[in-house]
């Protein structure tokens, strides 16, 4: 996360490419926070990954994390944002 958790916001997950970082993100970010429309709206939350593992495993480590992570912030499921599907 780039800021303290804010509910009500749209978690928009950022997840880098092979052989890259989440610095690649940069520009959209700083893009996107600057948006009027969207600044008050979204938050920013990147996964990283270590691009040797097989593309499988990193998915499954995505979900899991994104689960624990979501479960952490929101105990009792009181922000509809995070229950609501892509």
């Amino acid at each position: 996360m780039l800021h303290p958790y804010r509910p009500g916001r749209i978690p928009v997950v950022l997840i880098h490419g092979t052989a890259s970082s989440p610095a690649r993100w940069a520009d959209l970010v700083n893009e996107l926070q600057n948006d009027p429309k969207l600044r008050d709206r979204i938050d920013f939350w990147l996964f990283t990954y270590n691009t040797s593992n097989p593309i499988l495993l990193s998915a499954s480590d995505l979900r899991e994390s994104l689960q624990r992570f979501v479960h952490e912030l929101d105990p009792l499921g009181r922000d509809p944002v995070l229950r609501q599907p892509c």
